[in-house]
């Protein structure tokens, strides 16, 4: 199989993760803070895998700002619903609205959806043209909507559809001086596409562990800043206070409730841990560089139409063909040469109809993928092509 669909989950994985996490399950390495003993220093390697994630991939200043969740979705749902919980319980919710792009995933708009639904919170979606979003836009909505202002702006950083990257920094920038909360889904670029939640005046980030970080399913977290707060919309075990049935919001324990995914998490500080070994930079160079190969090869194709930024600073590329829908086109590679890739409205319809489409075709790249597995697809495509003709 040839695999063209990482934005989904990342794979095959190193052969190290796997090791890590088969030892942690033979050996019973199950410490999550509430055992008699730590024997193999569970709790060491995963406070190294919050500081890797925090340094290394975040430029975060300290590792208790990063809690782990079960998927990035469930980070931004924190994030999100945890911020509207805080700001109800202040009596300040329903004074404002929440700024975010017109190519949001669903793990952004559903929630946001539901606050408009439970609470008549309004969203107003800013136009990513190409990835880039006006400031002059935002200034005008601002201007517009003069009686009300903005409780927390919430922006991808990459396009799960097209690949494009959010001018986030100049963004960061204007929220910060104009003392906006900036929450940040950083999901498709950690790992690739640099993220510093410094430079970008972050107050949230939410990540995923199994996609350009290429550890296991299962794994997410989010970074906050000092100053930034949220209340918990998860409840349970913690184990801190346990005596009392209402705890004191402390960092990171009240937001990872119950036990922890230990293996999940050895597995992904063991990826985390070898992106570092192998040079951070060499490892997104290489993903980039297949990315930008493939993009110029099928642009090359005479009736395929490619979308987004010509230079490619992420792994994502989704193209459509004059002739056959993107279903039909993800169905022949699969039954031609078993390309797995992704068809249809990758669960952001909002990205998806901004380009005017329906469905798209969509190939995302890994650290395992090569030249020669591109050359196939191309190949493949220019045969249906031909077919039709």
């Amino acid at each position: 199989m040839i695999y063209f669909n990482n934005a989904a989950t990342s794979w095959p994985k190193f052969p190290s993760t796997l090791h890590a996490m088969q030892y942690a399950l033979e050996k019973g390495q199950v410490y999550c803070g509430r055992d008699t003993a730590d024997f193999l220093n569970t709790e060491k390697k995963i406070f190294q895998l919050r500081e890797n994630l925090g340094s290394f991939f975040l430029n975060a200043k300290e590792p208790h700002e990063i809690c782990f969740s079960s998927s990035s979705t469930v980070a931004l749902d924190e994030l999100i619903l945890g911020r509207a919980e805080y700001l109800r319980k202040k009596g300040r919710l329903h004074d404002g609205f929440i700024l975010c792009s017109d190519r949001e995933h669903n793990s952004v708009m559903r929630p946001l959806q539901h606050l408009k639904e439970a609470y008549g919170i309004r969203f107003v979606p800013v136009k990513a043209d190409g990835g880039n979003v006006r400031i002059s836009d935002i200034k005008e909505i601002l201007r517009r909507k003069k009686e009300s202002s903005p409780l927390f702006a919430v922006f991808s950083q990459v396009s799960n559809v097209t690949g494009d990257v959010l001018n986030a920094e100049e963004l960061g920038t204007f929220f910060h001086d104009n003392g906006i909360p900036f929450i940040l889904d950083a999901t498709q670029g950690i790992g690739i596409t640099p993220v510093d939640v410094e430079a970008m005046h972050c107050s949230a980030a939410a990540f995923a562990g199994h996609k350009g970080l290429n550890g296991p399913q299962g794994t997410g977290a989010f970074y906050i800043r000092n100053g930034f707060h949220i209340e918990p919309i998860l409840f349970g075990g913690t184990g801190h206070a346990s005596s009392k049935i209402a705890p004191p919001v402390r960092f990171p324990d009240s937001f990872e409730v119950g036990t922890p995914p230990v293996h999940d998490l050895i597995g992904f500080a063991d990826a985390v841990k070898r992106i570092k070994d192998i040079s951070g930079s060499f490892y997104k160079e290489k993903i980039l560089h297949i990315t930008q190969y493939c993009h110029d090869e099928i642009a090359r194709i005479e009736g395929y139409h490619v979308f987004g930024q010509d230079t490619k600073a992420s792994p994502i590329l989704s193209f459509v063909s004059d002739k056959d829908s993107p279903e039909a086109v993800a169905d022949y590679l699969w039954l031609s040469q078993k390309i797995n890739c992704r068809s249809g409205l990758l669960c952001s319809p909002m990205g998806v109809h901004a380009l005017g489409q329906d469905s798209v075709v969509r190939f995302s790249f890994g650290f395992y993928n090569t030249v020669e597995e591109v050359d196939i697809a191309v190949d493949a495509l220019r045969r249906l092509r031909k077919e039709k003709l």
